[in-house]
């Protein structure tokens, strides 16, 4: 077990692909309380085991881990044969641990791929002194070349835009472009993290998944979110 210094987050979205019909995606996250070590990393051992039952083909791992090497170590020990897809969170990069590292271990902050006629897109949104210049002009270009041909479309990002009210949403450069963006190619769902709450509203065609609940056990800490195509 690697010794870590600092506060561990592990956040999981399991990306669950049904076999009916219809199309329904269903995600999972768990998070790790701030303790050294994380005290219900064992929860999330054993959820991950229960959806292995699951006809299941991919997830992505969403959250803010600042010890890497314990990552991968305790990764290394659960029993995940998914597809592994990283949300880059505020948390994960700093002075020790700068964004071009970051990326050449687990490869482009802003990524998308299709999966059966559907658009999956991750997002690098960071708070200040990052910028969302790149990001903005990548999510449009992704939209603009792709949207049309899926049937529905998907946008991760680890800080949510400012339309939840109650909660203290982080701030961060461009977030009205975003909403606009996501209006205009009719994104069916945005899923957000870093809040540890759960908040979910529509605007327009798409709607606003804000999901970042303690692990603290199945009763208290496990959250389904399905997404059907209308």
């Amino acid at each position: 077990m690697v010794k870590i210094k600092k506060t561990f987050y592990l956040l999981l979205f399991l990306l669950i692909l049904s076999g009916f019909t219809f199309e329904v995606y269903a995600f999972f996250v768990n998070l790790t309380e701030g303790k050294v070590p994380p005290s219900n990393l064992g929860n999330g051992e054993r959820v991950i085991s229960m959806l292995q039952k699951e006809k299941s083909e991919g997830f992505t791992f969403r959250g803010t881990p600042e010890e890497h090497r314990y990552l991968w170590a305790e990764l290394e020990e659960m029993p995940i044969t998914y597809p592994l897809f990283y949300i880059v969170g505020n948390h994960d990069i700093g002075p020790s641990f700068p964004l071009k590292r970051f990326e050449e271990i687990y490869g482009p902050t802003n990524f998308f791929f299709l999966y059966k006629s559907y658009l999956f897109i991750g997002l690098r949104v960071l708070p200040a002194p990052f910028s969302s210049e790149e990001t903005l002009s990548f999510l449009e270009k992704t939209l603009l070349l792709h949207r049309k041909s899926c049937k529905g479309a998907f946008v991760f990002m680890h800080i949510p835009p400012p339309l939840y009210k109650g909660w203290k949403v982080r701030r961060f450069k461009g977030a009205d472009k975003f909403i606009e963006l996501f209006e205009r190619y009719q994104v069916d769902y945005v899923i957000c993290g870093d809040y540890h709450g759960y908040g979910h509203l529509r605007k327009g065609s798409t709607a606003y998944i804000l999901t970042g609940g303690l692990l603290r056990g199945l009763k208290r800490g496990v959250r389904w979110t399905r997404c059907r195509r209308r």
